[in-house]
């Protein structure tokens, strides 16, 4: 199981099957503005992915992987990415390189959402850079217990990752930037501009939210949490045996029946078409029968007449 969170000021995961944790300092990098909170997410889950395979000696091929993050939006693109490249070059950039890291290994990967009041591993190890390795290995050890095996440590990126992260987030430098083409001379010449089909507008200004109150500068600490999920679950303090309900959860959801359940009728060659149910009918005959007798096929007659 493997769990990872990201922030404005960092990056950090940890895989509970191997005890590793991993962070990475975004402080005092020039970022680029194309960079959201949720990119930063799905980059963050993406490297948690990267880091476990490279350092887990019990991830053959074939493996899938269980990842938990506590951004909806990263979960998804984790599931499935489709972006443009023309529109969105860094989005579809991070999809390839998953994409490319789970081929070379020949992994597959379930992601899956946690609240994020249960993800405060990883989220300490994404803003927690005050502290030496040990001191926050320390500090999990004895703030989470129930959510960390006792073989906890962090570990430094290996140096393709990093700089993967780095050429990623930061700004392209000015001779990598396409420079915009000069203005050119239409050869058309200007029509006429036609009428407003639209009303002018008596307010000057379009009000989006009277009540929001603007946030202090340290909000974006648990901004990640998400709040809106109604599905309860026990927290961590309260539950000694955190681990084992995550996994409890994971198998309970995959062991669900499916919300339709196809059925079908052999031997069946007309009538009505099969039909999807929530539970399995009593009686799942159909009024006609099989027929062993093949009709025949309406012809039409043949004119003379030439076209």
């Amino acid at each position: 199981m493997l769990f990872s969170d990201a922030c404005p000021g960092g990056l950090g995961g940890y895989s509970v099957t191997i005890g590793l944790a991993w962070q990475f300092n975004l402080a005092g990098l020039n970022i680029d503005p194309r960079v959201s909170n949720n990119l930063l997410e799905i980059i963050g889950a993406v490297v948690q992915i990267w880091f476990t395979i490279a350092f887990d000696p019990d991830c053959p091929p074939l493996s899938c992987l269980l990842a938990w993050t506590d951004n909806s939006s990263g979960a998804g693109w984790l599931h499935k990415s489709n972006f443009d490249e023309r529109g969105d070059r860094l989005h579809d950039a991070i999809a390839r390189k998953f994409a490319t890291v789970l081929l070379d290994h020949s992994c597959m990967v379930f992601p899956q959402h946690i609240q994020g009041e249960q993800n405060s591993v990883a989220d300490c190890l994404s803003r927690r850079f005050d502290l030496t390795p040990t001191q926050i290995e320390s500090h999990i050890l004895s703030s989470h217990p129930e959510q960390v095996p006792t073989n906890f440590q962090v570990a430094p990126l290996p140096n393709e990752i990093s700089s993967w992260i780095f050429s990623t987030v930061t700004r392209p430098s000015e001779s990598t930037i396409q420079k915009p083409r000069g203005h050119t001379k239409s050869t058309t010449e200007p029509g006429t501009g036609g009428h407003s089909s639209s009303p002018k507008s008596a307010s000057l200004m379009t009000h989006s939210s009277t009540s929001h109150q603007p946030s202090s500068a340290a909000s974006y600490t648990h901004a990640s949490s998400n709040a809106a999920n109604a599905t309860t679950s026990p927290t961590p303090n309260a539950d000694s045996n955190w681990i084992e309900n995550i996994r409890h959860r994971y198998s309970e959801g995959l062991s669900k029946k499916p919300l339709g359940t196809w059925l079908r009728n052999s031997g069946i060659l007309g009538g009505l078409a099969p039909f999807t149910m929530m539970s399995a009918p009593t009686n799942c005959s159909l009024p006609l029968q099989a027929s062993s007798k093949h009709g025949k096929t309406p012809t039409l007659p043949r004119s003379d007449k030439k076209p």
